[in-house]
């Protein structure tokens, strides 16, 4: 359930107007920022259930793209495209599954789809 939840939390990040394979144009402190925000505003149940994690993810296409999170019960401390060492959990999609994800009517619904 955390790794789901952690999943959860790069789709809230990268839930932007535009999906883009590359970062550049992000601005990770803004997104930081509001997602603490909301997190605050989150059910008490995903509030227990967020932990601690050290992300590395990646959107494979014609080049790989990388993003690491790192949080603290649930809260966002770092964003970057700088891998981070010891990850507790590493998380590769291709750049057409996460297009699907991030462009379809119900997010969640069809994270719950391409995890079965």
């Amino acid at each position: 359930m955390k790794k789901i939840i952690s999943f959860l939390i790069i789709l809230a990040v990268l839930a932007t107007p535009a999906l883009s394979a590359d970062f550049s144009d992000f601005n990770f402190d803004s997104i930081k920022t509001d997602y603490n925000q909301g997190f605050e505003d989150a059910p008490w149940i995903v509030k227990t259930i967020a932990g601690t994690e050290k992300i590395n993810f990646q959107i494979i296409g014609e080049s790989t793209t990388a993003l690491s999170i790192e949080t603290k019960d649930g809260k966002i401390l770092s964003i970057s495209q700088t891998p981070l060492e010891n990850p507790t959990l590493v998380i590769e999609v291709s750049e057409e599954q996460m297009t699907e994800i991030l462009s379809s009517g119900n997010p969640l619904e069809s994270l719950a789809s391409s995890l079965r």
